[in-house]
């Protein structure tokens, strides 16, 4: 589904937010796609074994009592596994949750970057759930299904009264199985298309280019199975070794595997350089270093972060920051510094359970305080407009510069966000730019396009045709952002979802702006060169 865009997160945002955050994964303990931790006996341990029996039997006793004397038959399954478990997990910390046997199967696809479907984006409008865009080179791309497809049926039967979700889970389906969908295209258009369920890959790095000659520009969305082979392949791909600069963006990257935000950090460090460390009460201290350390000469970086970078992308973003090989440049990162290990209950489900907290190579604590916090609360916090993080924790990097633990990674140097005002949330909250692109020829579009003068005013009268209009002022002021977002939509209509990415990055300001902050970032490496900044001095 696609998020709305907006500064505090939606309460479709939030469950989107709580079923990423969760994901950063203790190597050996709880790896997707290989153990999910050890046994449910190892659960026990949190309170001993003496007083978890005695707990249990309480609650077989309330169990009882609801069974016998309930006015009608209760759902016990609906009781324990949407109520009691997810309650008691709740009242832990904001990141323990419980999945039930949909959830699981999405977090594991997360992490193995693949699923079995037909490879589309789906989303509400209008109180139907409509193609947002086909990924490229998948069954439903190939078919020919466009952005704003209207999903009318599967397999003959209608679709109305259906959610996303349950759309989703209907398309979805064993591999080289067939599902036949319904789509209305516009206000004449009918299609029935069959499309055979493929093995459809989740790059964890769709976008890897050169801003310009030697300077390079490398987008991490999350942290995967895959993604030190991708970032791997990408800087192969790019000419490390020739590289004058890189900017890694890892905005809105919610996490991941610990693990690949280690190889990711640890490419760019000397071998055996402190990437992150976590500690728990039964897990027992471990450091993780750099174990093949960065290829070649040592490029300058800027590493692009914002409130929604996460717990994998704020280990990252901590290390680079903290061994000085780096400038951290956007806005204060969300604050995650909990370790959660994924442990299987009966019926495919599972218990995601916060084991341990980490800290960077300075020995920051970056988890915000969420004693006293509603959930909502907690998750919206970090982007509310007049959210102010915690400094309460103070600590030096490799070269004696301070940073600030207890609130997230605070940048190095703010970059500035780009506008996001009423007018532009109505836009895209009426796909205006979506619908608007496919008006226009889209056979005569090259990837070097940009909207002209004819184009602009073209989609400001169909908006206003839906009662969407601006001041003179706002217009001046979120004018580029609305060339940026109709070039990007109109991209993704000609060719497809990866091409319209490229086009928003390409007229990204911040990007743009992080890649005028390099210079700063080579003083730094100057300063290791110069023997002012210490790889790896004690703690």
């Amino acid at each position: 589904m696609k998020l709305a865009v907006r500064r505090g997160p939606t309460p479709m945002q939030r469950t989107f937010l709580r079923a990423l955050l969760v994901v950063s994964l203790v190597a050996g303990a709880a790896l997707i796609g290989g153990r999910y931790g050890d046994t449910l006996g190892r659960l026990g341990r949190v309170a001993g074994r003496a007083q978890t029996a005695d707990q249990t039997e309480r609650f077989r006793d309330v169990l009882a009592v609801v069974s016998d004397e309930l006015a009608e038959e209760p759902n016990l399954e609906d009781a324990i596994y949407k109520g009691a478990i997810p309650g008691m997990l709740s009242r832990l910390d904001p990141h323990s949750a419980f999945y039930d046997p949909e959830q699981f199967e999405r977090l594991r696809e997360e992490q193995q970057g693949s699923y079995a479907g037909v490879g589309m984006q789906i989303r509400e409008f209008r109180g139907d759930t409509i193609v947002d865009f086909p990924f490229p080179e998948t069954p439903a791309f190939r078919a020919g299904v466009k952005p704003g497809d209207v999903i009318r049926t599967i397999d003959g039967i209608s679709t109305e009264g259906y959610g996303v979700d349950e759309v989703a889970r209907d398309v979805r389906g064993p591999e080289g199985t067939t599902v036949r969908l319904g789509l209305e295209r516009g206000a004449a258009t009918e299609l029935e298309l069959d499309l055979q369920r493929d093995s459809i890959p989740r790059p964890t790095i769709p976008l890897a280019f050169l801003l310009r000659p030697g300077i390079a520009y490398v987008k991490i969305t999350s942290f995967g199975e895959t993604t030190g082979a991708e970032l791997d392949n990408a800087l192969d791909r790019l000419g490390e070794t020739r590289l004058n600069g890189l900017v890694l963006d890892l905005r809105d990257n919610h996490g991941g595997l610990l693990t690949a935000g280690v190889h990711v950090a640890g490419r760019f460090l000397p071998e055996g350089s402190t990437v992150v460390s976590h500690s728990g009460l039964h897990s027992p201290k471990r450091s993780y270093q750099a174990q093949f350390g960065s290829m070649g000469s040592a490029f300058p970086m800027t590493v692009l972060v914002n409130c929604r970078s996460a717990s994998a992308s704020e280990i990252v973003a901590g290390a680079l920051q903290d061994h000085d090989r780096a400038l951290v440049v956007g806005s204060n990162t969300f604050g995650k510094g909990l370790v959660q290990s994924v442990y299987p209950t009966p019926s495919n489900t599972a218990v995601v359970l916060t084991t341990a907290r980490y800290y960077t190579p300075s020995g920051r604590l970056i988890q915000r305080d969420y004693d006293g916090l509603a959930a909502d609360d907690y998750f919206a916090d970090p982007c509310a407009a007049d959210f102010e993080p915690s400094h309460s924790d103070a600590r030096l990097t490799d070269g004696g510069r301070t940073v600030y633990g207890g609130g997230g990674v605070t940048p190095d140097v703010a970059i500035a966000l780009a506008p996001d005002d009423l007018f532009l949330r109505q836009l895209s909250a009426a796909r205006s730019f979506e619908r608007y692109a496919q008006t226009l020829d889209l056979s005569q579009l090259t990837p070097e396009w940009r909207p002209t003068e004819q184009d602009v005013s073209g989609l400001l009268a169909f908006a206003a045709l839906e009662g969407i209009a601006a001041e003179p002022e706002v217009l001046e002021r979120d004018m580029a952002e609305v060339r940026r977002r109709l070039r990007m939509h109109a991209m993704t209509a000609a060719f497809d979802v990866d091409a319209g990415a490229r086009a928003s990055a390409e007229d990204d300001p911040q990007i743009h702006d992080a890649a005028a902050k390099l210079n700063i970032a080579a003083a730094l490496l100057e300063q290791r060169k110069n023997g002012a900044v210490a790889s790896n001095r004690p703690r």
